[in-house]
């Protein structure tokens, strides 16, 4: 297991949020 510094993380969060946020539509969770 990789282990991140907390800005890692941040950015991380970040540009996961982003392509979720930016292509809703190919979100499929159920």
């Amino acid at each position: 297991m990789v282990l991140l510094s907390i800005d890692d993380r941040i950015w991380l969060v970040q540009a996961l949020w982003d392509s979720i946020s930016a292509e809703p539509e190919q979100l499929d969770l159920t």
